[in-house]
């Protein structure tokens, strides 16, 4: 509270994009000019900006409601509480959806207020270099979200045929929606493009998921 003097939620941070560039700026120079470690300190020659919507775009994306909750960190809710949901779902999820649909949205205002030659505490603000969605938590935090941890765990273990399923059916729409995004950002931002390298937004495989897992379990799976 003492430093979110404007009482900012994290409702008004996902859904109203001056809200998320002035906490987004405000939250970047706090941290250059206050936490003494390993990183670049002071102010940076050029501020960045990021359509920031957290650990909620890979679940939100792939049909998890997404829930508020104060002042907490909001969080999604399972739908594949019935393993059969699985094979009810769509072969093929939308490459833009959810709070990945919002930060493309994002992305295009973030780059339509930097064009008026933004500055802070001196120093301009360079628009997004990549959108939400081009990098990914991974296959098994998603497994997670879709599933419920406990459940996704006990299937790797009882049921692996499902839990492989499940997990085929994410890695494959994640990689159509890696391709996707890259080419919407190549085709209409070519100006931040990476030479269509694949290079911007990277990707993980278990992310912090892979903390409740043995180096055995990952190997195999």
């Amino acid at each position: 509270p003492g430093l979110n003097t404007g009482r900012l939620s994290y409702e008004q941070f996902f859904t109203d994009v001056n809200v998320q560039i002035r906490a987004s700026l405000e939250y970047a120079h706090y941290r250059r000019m206050n936490w003494l470690c390993d990183q670049e300190m002071g102010l940076p020659e050029s501020w960045g900006l990021f359509p920031d919507v957290q650990n909620c775009y890979d679940a939100t994306w792939a049909g998890c409601p997404l829930h508020f909750m104060g002042a907490s960190l909001p969080d999604t809710e399972p739908i594949l509480l019935r393993k059969e949901v699985l094979y009810d779902l769509p072969e093929e999820l939308p490459v833009f959806g959810g709070l990945v649909e919002r930060g493309r949205e994002f992305f295009e205002q973030m780059h339509d207020w930097c064009r008026a030659g933004r500055e802070f505490h001196g120093r301009p603000v360079q628009p997004p270099r990549r959108t939400s969605g081009e990098g990914t938590d991974g296959v098994l935090e998603l497994a997670f979200k879709l599933r419920g941890v406990e459940n996704a765990l006990v299937d790797m273990m009882e049921d692996p045929d499902y839990f492989q399923d499940l997990c085929a059916y994410i890695t494959r729409n994640v990689i159509r929606r890696l391709h996707g995004i890259r080419k919407w950002r190549w085709e209409h931002y070519p100006e931040v493009s990476d030479d269509k390298g694949c290079l911007q937004g990277g990707f993980y495989f278990a992310d912090d998921a892979i903390a409740l897992i043995s180096t055995r379990s990952y190997r195999e799976q």
